[in-house]
């Protein structure tokens, strides 16, 4: 559609034309309307040019119900009215009337008078001031609806053509026609019998509803109001950007259409190469609201980082006291975490210090010295060695130690915190400043401090716990811990998961890397994290579980968001009541909880010192 044209399908919240230079002759005051002696109130009121009331297209689809396509560029205007259409331009005859149409401030006017006598009503400027259209007078016939996957249709037959106002208040859409007779369908209305039991007229009812029960729609309500006049009401589940009204012959009906399918982005900027977007987008199955910023890691202004909620791994607080506390730009909640003690579920690697091995070679986000991102599959390796002793395998890191009878040996820092407990025989090597401080064999429960400048090395199974026992106190101790396969300059790392796109393709991964069903397969709040092709990363946190505001996604359908944002590498992080997204110290999104919900670490768009 070029600039110079201003296209109405009566859609509802649409923006008037403009931009064009006036014509010398200008429009004058507003006019006050009455149709079928129904005040109106349309968007944009009819004026006065030369005497004679002119309207443009918004006056004529609110007011009259007309569709209307007005083109600045040619000065003309096609109208349709219950298969009824009319060509106005300037010079052209309608009913043996020459039509001259106006411009003003670049919007187009048509003649009311020859419209209305061609579309069957006359127009008639009183004394008063007050335009007044009057029409014939139909009845209502029947209300019909259906919605489809992608649809909503709802329909209003009538006896006759007549003018109608519509009016949109959120989820609400009304039309407001003046009729002959109520609105009272057979199938709505009681027979009654007098005092001598013979039938008499059936008293309209003051209303009638019908339930749709679809995704969108909700009901339909008719009210028959004073007049007569009716009222129909289209009441949503959710609100939707734009609607078609139209009308059509053969019988006359009023369409109402809605379509399920929409997108709605507002941009903001955050700071100099951090972008947020507020995205609303309209699905088969309802509404998603989902939050994007995106930040410019080529600018060398801000740089992504693994922020921990406190001192220990378990430690938790909200995304939002997390960006506080590290003064991100945007940050939102990362891995995954055990919900009774915010254990967090894999890797979790912090300024180069590890809290948490990787598990399941899940997906996991890795980020280098110099700031470089990348998204990969990584297990773990790593080996101790006590003194002249064997060689040990590690395998683990901060958890707890198996009770099922089979070796191990895991390595415990103090972001376990200060101590480890036992829960039943197991053998410890203390090492402070890089050397064995004590053993403990320990028979049954015992707590082991965790040095501050040092680990615990811990072994069960009667291999592990031999050498761990033959190390000398003193003895030096080597500790070699990496993903597999090896990154190096690895700063930050956390586990998540699965991986949504791969190579700019959906590429969801869930069965591979083992996520149970609640997270594989339901349509919940989400997390994700993406690269895009130009160097930009983004933050990506989709609202869910809040009918008629916001269904969330599967991960496949996240996959596609995320590929539709541009990214070319994607990754999900823990979601569901997780899921949090804060920008410039405020919570974008719209938690499924009610409030944020602690967490162990978030990922944070930091300002480079010096930067931003």
């Amino acid at each position: 559609m070029r600039m110079s044209q201003a296209l109405l399908l009566l859609v509802l919240g649409m923006v008037g034309p403009g931009g064009l230079p006036a014509r010398a002759q200008s429009a004058g005051g507003p006019v006050g309307a009455v149709v079928n002696g129904l005040e109106q109130r349309p968007r944009s009121a009819a004026v006065l040019i030369g005497g004679q009331p002119y309207a443009d297209v918004y006056f004529l689809a609110d007011a009259l119900g007309i569709t209307a396509v007005a083109d600045t560029a040619t000065a003309s205007m096609q109208l349709t009215y219950y298969g009824t259409s009319l060509s106005l331009a300037n010079g052209a005859t309608i009913g043996g009337e020459t039509l001259q149409l106006m411009q003003s401030n670049g919007v187009l006017y048509a003649p009311l008078g020859p419209v209305a006598r061609a579309l069957g009503m006359s127009a008639a400027l009183g004394g008063d001031g007050i335009l007044r259209i009057e029409s014939p007078r139909p009845f209502p016939r029947q209300v019909r609806y259906r919605e489809t996957t992608d649809q909503l249709l709802v329909v209003l037959e009538l006896s006759g053509a007549v003018p109608f106002a519509a009016r949109q208040a959120g989820r609400e859409l009304t039309l407001t026609l003046a009729t002959s007779q109520p609105f009272a369908p057979a199938e709505v209305t009681t027979p009654t019998l007098d005092m001598r039991g013979n039938p008499k007229p059936a008293t309209p009812p003051q209303s009638v509803k019908y339930e749709v029960g679809g995704v969108l729609g909700d009901q339909v309500v008719v009210a028959n109001l004073a007049g007569p006049v009716i009222r129909l009401a289209v009441q949503n589940r959710y609100e939707v950007p734009t609607q078609r009204i139209y009308t059509l012959a053969d019988p006359p009906r009023i369409v109402i259409e809605y379509s399920k399918i929409f997108e709605v982005i507002n941009p903001r900027v955050v700071a100099p190469g951090v972008d947020y977007r507020a995205i609303r987008l309209g699905r088969q199955f309802g509404p998603v609201v989902a939050h994007c910023v995106s930040a410019d890691l080529r600018s060398g202004l801000y740089r992504v980082a693994v922020v921990p909620a406190g001192g220990e791994a378990a430690h938790r607080r909200t995304v939002s006291q997390i960006a506080a506390q590290s003064g991100a730009i945007a940050a939102c909640n990362g891995g995954y975490f055990a919900p009774d003690n915010g254990w967090p579920l894999g890797l979790m690697m912090c300024n180069k210090e590890w809290y948490r091995a990787p598990m399941m070679n899940r997906t996991a986000l890795l980020i280098l010295d110099d700031g470089q991102i990348a998204i990969g599959n990584v297990t773990f390796t790593g080996q101790v060695q006590l003194g002249a002793g064997a060689t040990l395998r590690v395998n683990g890191l901060n958890e707890w130690l198996p009770q099922d009878g089979s070796s191990a040996v895991v390595i415990h820092t103090r972001r376990w915190g200060s101590a480890f407990t036992t829960r039943g025989s197991a053998t410890f090597a203390v090492v402070r400043q890089g050397r064995v401080a004590s053993v403990i064999d320990a028979k049954s429960s015992t707590q082991v401090p965790i040095p501050d400048d040092g680990f615990v090395v811990s072994a069960v199974g009667a291999q592990p716990r031999a050498a761990v026992k033959a190390a000398q106190v003193g003895a030096p101790v080597a500790v070699s811990l990496r993903l597999d396969p090896e990154v190096p300059r690895v700063r930050d790392a956390l586990g998540g998961g699965p991986r949504l796109v791969y190579r700019g393709q959906q590429w969801v991964t869930k069965q591979v890397e083992r996520f149970r069903p609640d997270v594989a397969d339901s349509r919940a709040p989400r997390t994700a994290l993406g690269l895009t092709a130009d160097g930009r990363v983004l933050l990506v946190a989709v609202d869910g579980r809040q009918p008629g505001y916001s269904a969330g996604l599967l991960l496949e359908e996240l996959a596609q968001l995320m590929i539709s944002l541009g990214a070319v590498e994607a990754m999900a992080f823990d979601s569901g009541g997780s899921t949090a997204l804060t920008v410039a110290g405020q919570v974008a999104n719209s938690p499924s909880d009610g409030r944020e919900r602690p967490v162990p670490n978030a990922v944070a768009i930091l300002p480079v010192r010096g930067g931003a």
